[in-house]
């Protein structure tokens, strides 16, 4: 577990310290990409994806579940309640990756930065962001990750 977590997202799935684990927290909705997230592990062998959100269960779990499926990915995909927001950093940071794939498709998404960004920061994980034009530069300025371009599954 994580240093302060009551939770360990890597007993929560499963997966081992060698297991790749890719994470992403916080709202679900089509604008925050993480059907893009999903398809990626399609694309990426051996990669897992613990997604992290509210409600649980979430009314978009069935066409994520349904999206890892397709991708020949639903064993590699979790989707998993979450934990207190004092948590959340230390919760994370047994991940290898964290993600924010919004797809930008608002004017606040490319004029501000989502908190989970400074959760992931937190957390000390590197991040894949899309390319939401300040947090791309918050990442790339930083050195702290690498950008995509939104929407972008390949």
């Amino acid at each position: 577990m994580g240093l302060g977590s009551s939770r360990s997202p890597r007993h929560e799935c499963g997966i081992g310290l060698d297991g790749t684990l890719a994470v992403y927290a916080g709202a679900l909705s089509a604008a925050r990409g993480v059907d893009n997230a999903v398809e990626v592990l399609g694309l990426v062998p051996g990669l897992h994806l613990a997604v992290v959100a509210v409600p649980y269960p979430h009314p978009m779990a069935k066409r994520l579940i349904e999206i890892a499926a397709r991708a020949g990915a639903g064993d590699r995909l979790y989707l998993v309640p979450p934990v207190p927001s004092h948590e959340v950093p230390s919760y994370l940071s047994e991940a290898d990756v964290a993600v924010s794939p919004i797809l930008g498709d608002s004017v606040s998404y490319d004029e501000a930065l989502p908190n989970k960004l400074f959760e992931f920061l937190h957390a000390g994980l590197p991040m894949a962001v899309s390319d939401c034009r300040e947090g791309a530069q918050f990442v790339s300025e930083r050195g702290r990750g690498q950008v995509f371009r939104a929407g972008d599954a390949g």
